[in-house]
């Protein structure tokens, strides 16, 4: 294995599984060179259905370098209805063009309004509105520019089926992207919450200036951290960083003084990002584990005793875990339970820690105990109030793919299951700078 960049340390990210050097070159040099289609799993009913019985429009969107939070927020201010009447099965980046379901409630498909680089199709009706489950994965094709070489593709392939015992596969960690592609901070918000430092969260969010902003921005940002002068911090943040003049609006009506002001400056993020925040956390600390687990050189495509394993069902294709079939390792179960994994038919899981977590066993246990010792936290700092309360989940910690190369341009084109990182799986081909992926 090779070490990670110095930047992915901060992630959590300590490794590369393969042993060559990365072809170099970046991503995204054009929103049209990273696509993404979802594969989706939920089964509506056509237009014609009735409207009172299925109240949801369906409809997919094909979006050119917008977001999936700021489109939802230009589409709710055109329609005029608030933003988390809008709901969507998978959240996509920004630099990319990406194709995926949303469901709007009480509106008619004519009503929806032409937006600049969106192109929208209804599709449906559904009685409810979509979740994450309305989705098993998304497949990928993107273009690498200005690779270096691309001599040692092969190669890392091979590394990465050894890797997986044969199969194409790489550690499932979390992105760069879920902790803020410009200013990865939002784990750090997140580690303060569960702390109960609800100032530190909301400073690190609202001050923490980064060298890649624009140095007004910057400035905003320090004024902000060091004055706590909240009218004058105002009329400085540029009036597109929507989210921090919420904020500090909500600091000015409430004086900005004590730790519950604090919080409800946080709460007046949109649902999901509040949310994100504490999951970013558990992100940061689901990587370190198996940053850990490498270090300590236990498999990933082998159970060890301790683990968690959940059994697979294929949905559309795709090899999803399903957690309501779980069984933990020891001695007794282990051979057994490693025929299913080699077969592709179970995971082991690592912990997503929230209140309800059970730490495991045995190694992996150790390892949690580790990481929660590092960041300060226990399973029972999750028990948070409102939206930042997380119970916990279970996380495949690898994932398998398969891939199709094209040299001339360089193009990777495959499928991962929801949740997966198609950065994560590139990095190990370029090792290019997160700024190029």
């Amino acid at each position: 294995m090779l070490p990670s960049l110095p930047e992915e340390h901060t992630i959590g990210i300590d490794h590369f599984i393969s042993n060559h050097d990365g072809v170099g070159g970046s991503l995204r040099n054009s929103p049209e060179d990273f696509q993404v289609y979802e594969i989706e799993n939920v089964d509506y009913k056509p237009l014609s259905a009735d409207s009172s019985t299925y109240q949801y429009l369906i409809f997919r969107a094909t979006l050119l370098n917008w977001d999936t939070n700021s489109f939802t927020r230009k589409l709710s201010s055109h329609l005029n209805i608030p933003p988390n009447h809008i709901s969507w099965a998978g959240t996509k980046d920004k630099r990319a063009l990406t194709t995926q379901l949303f469901s709007l409630k009480h509106i008619h498909p004519i009503s929806i309004p032409p937006i600049p680089g969106v192109t929208i199709q209804p599709v449906g009706r559904l009685g409810r509105n979509l979740y994450f489950g309305d989705l098993v994965g998304n497949h990928f094709e993107i273009t690498v520019h200005d690779p270096v070489t691309v001599t040692d593709l092969h190669a890392i392939s091979d590394d990465l089926k050894n890797f997986g015992n044969g199969v194409l596969s790489f550690p499932n960690y979390f992105g760069h992207q879920r902790f803020g592609s410009i200013r990865p901070i939002t784990h750090h918000v997140g580690l303060c919450i569960a702390r109960g430092d609800w100032e530190g969260a909301l400073m690190t969010y609202l001050g923490n200036p980064h060298p890649s902003e624009p140095e007004k921005t910057q400035e905003a940002r320090s004024l902000a951290q060091s004055t706590h002068d909240w009218e004058l911090s105002l009329s400085l943040f540029p009036n597109w960083l929507h989210y921090e003049r919420n904020m500090l609006k909500s600091l000015i009506h409430t004086g900005g003084v004590a730790e519950s002001d604090y919080r409800m400056a946080l709460e007046t993020l949109p649902r999901n990002l509040q949310l994100l925040l504490i999951h970013a956390a558990q992100s940061y600390i689901f990587n370190r584990i198996l940053s850990l687990r490498m270090d300590l050189k236990i498999p990933f495509h082998l159970a060890t005793v301790g683990d968690a394993i959940c059994f697979s069902e294929f949905v559309h294709g795709v090899n999803l875990p399903n957690v309501n079939k779980l069984q933990i390792a020891t001695s007794k179960n282990l051979n057994s339970l490693n025929r299913h994994l080699l077969r592709n038919r179970a995971f082991i899981t690592a912990p997503l820690i929230g209140s309800k977590t059970p730490l495991s066993q045995g190694s992996p246990g150790e390892i949690e105990q580790m990481v929660l010792s590092e960041v300060g936290l226990s399973p029972s700092s999750f028990d948070l109030p409102g939206l930042f309360n997380s119970f916990g989940s279970l996380r495949p910690i690898l994932t398998t793919t398969d891939l199709k190369l094209q040299k001339n341009p360089l193009k990777f084109s495959f499928d991962l299951p929801r949740g997966s990182y198609a950065t994560v799986f590139l990095r190990e081909y370029l090792k290019s700078p997160l700024s190029q992926m």
